[in-house]
């Protein structure tokens, strides 16, 4: 399954790569959502679920949503009210020399790159013409 952005081009898959550990995490679609889905992080006493939003997109980017919740005995209790770690924007990051997101809750900072590709279709209209064809019908 590919999420639509229009004009032919479509995302096959987005990977996250933690910059600290080089851990790559294959990212996960739902029927019908324009966003691709991290595994539950669990947390002190939360659970983060991350996700890459291509219906918000900022410099041409996916913003990275964060929604978390109580951590009631594993499984998600109350979520928490949108702070500033619910969208990270990819930034430029010097030391990676590339556009990395960002994300902090708390004391956790994650410094995630991206893998994403994409395909594209091109719709071409053409004319056929057969050139030097000099027989002739009897």
């Amino acid at each position: 399954m590919s999420i639509d952005l229009g004009n032919g081009k479509s995302v096959v898959s987005i990977t996250l790569v933690d910059c600290r550990s080089g851990k790559e995490t294959i990212l996960f679609e739902r029927e019908g959502s324009r966003c691709h889905f991290n595994e539950d992080i669990h947390f002190e006493g939360y659970i983060i679920t991350l996700r890459v939003d291509w219906g918000d997109m900022r410099n041409t980017d996916p913003v990275l949503d964060a929604d978390i919740y109580q951590n009631q005995s594993g499984a998600k209790g109350d979520r928490l009210k949108n702070g500033g770690w619910h969208h990270t924007l990819k930034e430029f990051d010097d030391k990676e020399n590339r556009r990395i997101y960002n994300f902090s809750f708390g004391h956790l900072n994650l410094r995630l790159g991206a893998k994403m590709s994409f395909s594209q279709s091109v719709s071409i209209d053409a004319i056929l013409v057969t050139e030097g064809n000099n027989e002739r019908q009897a």
